[in-house]
């Protein structure tokens, strides 16, 4: 019975009671954070397809595969 009479209180404390105990515990601040609603821009996503992405993937190799010759790496 004894531990329910501890939580009660701690269930009526207020936010900033809340914020200033876990600064006091951690030394860490907490960060308050605000929902916003997002707007569809209209703009559409690409993703890359498949082959687009392994021309990507050969091309990086091949600038890779010349810088080492050019820097002797």
């Amino acid at each position: 019975m004894a531990d329910s009479n501890q939580d009660a209180p701690e269930q009526e404390k207020s936010e900033e009671e809340k914020r200033k105990e876990y600064f006091e515990e951690l030394g860490v601040e907490p960060k308050r954070t605000e929902e916003f609603e997002r707007e569809d821009s209209g703009v559409p996503v690409v993703e890359p397809d498949e082959e687009e992405e392994k021309e990507r993937k050969e091309r990086k190799e091949k600038e890779l595969e010349e810088y080492q010759k050019k820097t002797g790496f």
